[in-house]
């Protein structure tokens, strides 16, 4: 099974006189210069997942041409309904700089409501995909937002390392073997990574800073 993980293109800015911020958060949209940064050679996909912000649903769309995206709230914090502030404090408006350096400043409870999200979005996926009959072969999109989908991406690689009997048709008994570089990965606007199983493959594109070994 093959996962790639997407991050949105360039938005419009956010409405300073909004009166509903997370309504206008949500309503945000591509700019021109935003869809062109969106990778269109990714391949088909058997299942595509997307943040609930027309940013990252239009993201998702572009990649996967004709699919219509599932929408996982924990993918982002706009509809999530756990401690979002605490997340927003650590991730938002931070995008460009890695997890290694978000996580040397957070807080217990911070990152507690980082592996809250995390495995929320993993758990929702998780049922998509057994319901879906996905397995070894398929290959799985997600379009999200910068850190989220680092931090998502170790919660993969956590619960397949100690857990594989968790996903049926993923052979991972020796983990996805990328906490470390994950964690150092600055993703750009529209940049992306991927990673397949049971082959121990990645691949990485778009990215600003990247230290693999």
């Amino acid at each position: 099974m093959e996962i790639v993980f997407v991050r949105h293109g360039n938005a419009e800015p956010r409405d300073p006189n909004a009166k509903d911020f997370v309504a206008d958060e949500l309503a945000r949209q591509l700019t021109e210069k935003g869809r062109s940064q969106v990778p269109r050679n990714l391949g088909k996909f058997d299942l595509v997942f997307s943040s609930p912000a027309m940013r990252a649903k239009e993201t998702a769309k572009i990649a996967a041409p004709g699919m219509d995206p599932t929408i996982i709230n924990a993918l982002s914090t706009h509809l999530w309904e756990g401690d979002w502030e605490s997340v927003d404090n650590l991730f938002v408006n931070q995008g460009n700089r890695s997890l290694v350096e978000a996580y040397s400043i957070a807080s217990e409870k911070e990152m507690e409501a980082v592996r809250a999200i995390s495995m929320e979005a993993f758990e929702a996926i998780k049922k998509c995909v057994r319901e879906n009959g996905l397995g070894v072969g398929s290959r799985i999109l997600m379009a999200g937002h910068a850190m989220h989908l680092q931090a998502l991406a170790e919660e993969f690689d956590a619960m397949y390392a100690h857990h594989p009997e968790e996903w049926d048709g993923w052979d991972a008994t020796q983990g996805l073997n990328w906490s470390t570089p994950i964690r150092e990965v600055i993703l750009s606007e529209g940049g992306s990574f991927r990673a397949i199983a049971p082959c121990q493959s990645y691949e990485f594109h778009g990215l600003r800073q990247i230290n693999l070994w």
